[in-house]
């Protein structure tokens, strides 16, 4: 027995409805922070279409809404979310009732009674509205050569799907997505030099293939994080024409870039996970069950505090390797912010590995008074031309606890 044909899904808007833009939707919420959402209490109406659904799983519950006017993250507490909501569909998504929050700087839409804002399940498929049958060639992409453009619209393309050309891997060929253990960053690098992360999850079905190599076309979700760009794959079959040619080096896509032109050498925000850094414990007091641990509220975070015990601990949060192999200069930039230290410099520190296998204590030159988040710089010229590590180390003795946050990690300088 044949099963009965399925019927295309259809909505009408009520006569009175009233719709929004996703321009208009952050406006109307633009007093959300990331403490406090904004509920929406206004019967209007939202029209646009899945530009990522989570078919991957590098997309991790939410799916990304698109319309003529941007983009916006939707949270939902629910996993394979593409099987009623793909890439493609247009929806119209009731808003009364669901709430606008703020993470990383950026705002998203969910449910203020939703764990961490995400939007239970049932009352997701309560708010949204299929029309027609889901058709990915009916999403919007914009295109982008030059990375350096893409800020020029910054509220328009943020959350949106791009279509990046005449792109490389810097480490095409060399290494996978991902890691087995964490998320991938990996540099995506334009004709002119200019670099973006591309964030890859280890949940991913990708995660485990090498990158390609050579001159390429990468479609992807253009996401935003306390300021910093970076994409997001949402299916491999979006990363297609790559050449197979390795690219100059010295260039983008071939050719020779200008003596001082500034580079990215490395870059980590932990927006999802510690990403490319391991965990060292020096010291550790059996009392404590974690030190540096990542949230997705926070990014990295160290503490030993404790309101009837001070613990004594030392945790070091290890980078990878990087190579500063051709540079001028270079300088490190991150954001952090903490509360409760005694002696605030000896219980935060940086130390950088040289080539030479040495680590040397840094000087930090800004520190956090409270959770307020300050940008620290680091002259890293010293070491210019070498393979470094840096290690971000957490002390705590029975004089002085605290806590340290960490976000937004860079290396950069001129080659």
């Amino acid at each position: 027995m044949s099963s009965p044909p399925l019927s295309e899904p259809t909505f009408t808007l009520p006569a009175e409805a009233k719709t929004v833009t996703i321009a208009e939707l952050r406006t109307l919420t633009k007093a959300a922070t990331k403490d406090v959402p904004v509920t929406i209490t206004d019967s209007i109406w939202l029209k646009a279409r899945v530009s990522a659904d989570d078919r991957s799983g590098n997309v991790y519950k939410q799916i990304l809404l698109q319309d003529e006017t941007g983009g916006i993250s939707f949270l939902v507490d629910q996993s394979s979310v593409y099987t009623d909501y793909a890439a493609g569909q247009e929806v119209y998504v009731s808003l009364k009732g669901l709430c606008v929050s703020v993470y990383g700087d950026e705002q998203q839409l969910g449910h203020p009674k939703g764990y961490l804002f995400r939007t239970p399940y049932e009352a997701f498929k309560k708010h949204v509205f299929k029309n027609r049958w889901a058709d990915e060639s009916l999403i919007n992409i914009k295109d982008f050569s030059d990375f350096s453009k893409l800020s020029e619209a910054a509220d328009a393309n943020k959350f949106t799907l791009v279509r990046l050309t005449g792109v490389h891997f810097a480490d095409g060929g060399k290494v996978n997505y991902a890691e087995a253990n964490g998320y991938g960053s990996r540099n995506l690098v334009d004709a002119k030099g200019n670099t973006i992360v591309v964030r890859t999850s280890n949940f991913a079905d990708f995660a485990a293939t090498k990158l390609p190599v050579g001159t390429g076309v990468v479609v992807a979700i253009l996401g935003r994080f306390n300021g910093a760009w970076q994409v997001t794959i949402s299916n491999i079959k979006n990363v297609y024409g790559f050449d197979g040619i390795v690219p100059d080096s010295s260039g983008g896509g071939g050719g020779t870039q200008p003596a001082g032109t500034e580079t990215t050498a490395f870059t980590e925000t932990f927006a999802q996970s510690q990403g490319q850094f391991t965990i060292e414990d020096k010291v550790k007091d059996p009392a404590v069950s974690n030190v540096w641990q990542w949230s997705d509220k926070f990014g990295m975070k160290a503490t030993a505090y404790d309101p009837n015990n001070k613990h004594t601990v030392e945790s070091w949060l290890i980078s990878p390797v990087i190579d500063l192999t051709g540079y001028q200069n270079a300088q490190l930039t991150f954001d952090h912010a903490g509360k409760y230290f005694g002696n605030v410099a000896d219980e935060a520190i940086l130390m950088v590995k040289d080539a030479n296998g040495t680590w040397t204590k840094a000087t930090i030159d800004k520190f956090p008074t409270g959770w307020d988040y300050v940008t620290a710089t680091v002259d890293l010229t010293a070491y210019k031309g070498q393979k470094i590590q840096l290690a971000f180390v957490y002390k705590s003795s029975p004089n002085g606890v605290g806590t340290w946050e960490l976000k937004n990690v860079k290396v950069s300088g001129a080659k």
